[in-house]
C-alpha cells in the first residue's frame, strides 16, 4: 500500500473520513484507529464491507446519507474533519469530501476515477486552504518500514482482512468474490 501511516499522525488528526471500504480503505481505517484517531467515519454502499468497517470500530455511512452534515456534527466546533481519503475511485465524490472538511484540512486521493474530477480551486483550495495530496511509490519503502513496525509491535493486526483462501485454479471465483462479500482473497498454490 502506498499510504504512509505517519500521514495520519503528522496531521494530528481528530477526525478522519474515508470514502470506500475495499481492502485499502479498511486498512486506512484500521491504521487511523490504531493511531488513536478519535472519529473515523467511512462511506461505503456494500453491506459486507460496511460490516467489516463497523467491526473495526469505525462509524459507517451510506453514500446516500448527508455526509457533510454528519461530519460537521461529529466535528463540532472544529467545523469539519481533518483528513479525507478518497479510496473508491468513484467519479463525483470529491465535492462531498471537500465540504466535509474543516479549513486547512487535507484530502488524500488514493482511488483512480475513470474520468477527470472537477475541483473548485477558489472554494476549496484558496478559501478553505485545503491541501490535496496524491499518493505515489516514492515513499513505498518508508511506508513498509512503518507498517512493519506496527505489525511487529502487535498494535496492528491485518489477519481479518483476508476473508478467503482459494487454490490457483479458483482464480475466476476469486475475481467474482471481490465484487461481493469478500475482503482480500488469496490464491494459494499449496491448496491445489
Amino acid at each position: 500500500m502506498l499510504l504512509n501511516p505517519s500521514d495520519l499522525v503528522d496531521l494530528e488528526s481528530d477526525a478522519v473520513l474515508i470514502n470506500g471500504c475495499g481492502p485499502v480503505g479498511l486498512v486506512i481505517a484500521k491504521i487511523a484507529l490504531t493511531m488513536g484517531v478519535a472519529n473515523v467515519v467511512v462511506v461505503e454502499p456494500n453491506p459486507f464491507r460496511q460490516g467489516q468497517a463497523r467491526d473495526l470500530g469505525a462509524q459507517v455511512l451510506h453514500p446516500s446519507d448527508d455526509i457533510v452534515e454528519i461530519c460537521r456534527e461529529v466535528a463540532g466546533a472544529r467545523g469539519g474533519f481533518d483528513v479525507a481519503f478518497e479510496v473508491s475511485g468513484v467519479h463525483g465524490v470529491l465535492p462531498t469530501l471537500f465540504e466535509a472538511l474543516r479549513n486547512e484540512a487535507t484530502v488524500v486521493a488514493v482511488g483512480h476515477p475513470s474520468q477527470p474530477a472537477e475541483i473548485d480551486i477558489a472554494s476549496w483550495i484558496n478559501r478553505k486552504g485545503i491541501t490535496l495530496r496524491g499518493i505515489y511509490g516514492r515513499r513505498l519503502w518508508e511506508s513498509w518500514d512503518q507498517l512493519m513496525l506496527l505489525l511487529k509491535s502487535g498494535r496492528l493486526d491485518l489477519d481479518w482482512l483476508f476473508t478467503h483462501h482459494l487454490p490457483l485454479s479458483a482464480a475466476d471465483e476469486a475475481l467474482n468474490l471481490l465484487t461481493g462479500d469478500a475482503g482480500k482473497v488469496l490464491l494459494v498454490p499449496s491448496l491445489e
